[in-house]
């Protein structure tokens, strides 16, 4: 699959079930740069981010698939070289380069926050923010978000986020709402959660696995073992437990409430 012409027409990324592949548009000749096979589950997610103008220079986001770390690196084609440029926890999103290649322009959040706009040098060093993206959130309760892994019912590790009260107290449990859709992992700011969470409300959002056909037994597993973990955890009230979805997640709601009387 095509991802991206390089500004200057000389060549292609393309990616298939082995990884991401840097292809010469005149010769047709191909070089597997990231290997990233469809069969394993645990290598992070690599994205092309942006193509500096001359086409020397390849930006990539890398996101584990474990835990809350993420990075940005870069591939340099006549050394044939990777160099990591930033990791951590933040998120790194919307790269973009000048015409001269010296300056890049991204987005850069803190887990459960909104991005601020920031500015950098084509290493990404020197990095300074240019705009406060919503001010006003300074002055609110944001939720702290916590990734757990848990069994599914069928013995699978699934992944999910919690968001915490507010005025969160360790050994405390909390009516809990469950944001539901398909898969979650990442802490991206939420506005849903965060206004729960403001309220005194616990929130998870939980992940499940899908098989064909059977979509009502995959909320099921997913979603019921979640909230066994965060019980378990001493976080959630068992006897104040809600559900929530939009879209797809509206869809699961009505089956999860016509199974169970949990929530």
């Amino acid at each position: 699959t095509v991802v991206r012409w390089s500004p200057a027409g000389d060549a292609l990324m393309a990616s298939n079930g082995e990884g991401l592949w840097l292809v010469d548009a005149a010769t047709g000749d191909k070089e597997l740069i990231i290997a990233v096979p469809d069969s394993n589950t645990v290598l992070p997610r690599t994205q092309l981010a942006t193509w500096s103008q001359g086409g020397r220079y390849l930006y990539f986001t890398e996101h584990s698939r474990t835990q809350w770390d993420r990075a940005v690196f870069r591939y340099d084609r006549d050394t044939k070289q990777k160099t990591e440029l930033v990791r951590g926890e933040k998120y790194f999103n919307g790269l973009r380069l000048s015409k001269d290649g010296a300056t890049a322009v991204l987005s850069v959040a803190n887990g459960n926050h909104v991005a601020d706009l920031y500015v950098a040098d084509a290493s990404l060093g020197n990095m300074r923010r240019v705009i406060e993206a919503n001010p006003q959130l300074a002055q609110k309760p944001i939720a702290k978000t916590q990734l757990i892994k848990y069994l599914d019912a069928d013995g699978k590790s699934r992944y999910g986020v919690v968001h915490l009260p507010a005025n969160y107290q360790e050994g405390t449990r909390y009516p809990t709402v469950f944001l539901i859709y398909e898969d979650f992992f990442d802490d991206t700011w939420d506005a849903v959660a965060n206004l729960l969470a403001s309220h005194g409300y616990a929130v998870v959002k939980p992940s499940v696995g899908f098989e064909v056909g059977y979509p009502e037994e995959a909320w099921q597993k997913g979603v019921l073992a979640a909230a066994n973990e965060v019980i378990r955890l001493g976080i959630a009230d068992s006897s104040r437990l809600g559900v929530h979805g939009t879209s797809y997640g509206g869809y699961a709601t009505n089956l999860l409430v016509t199974y169970t009387d949990r929530f």
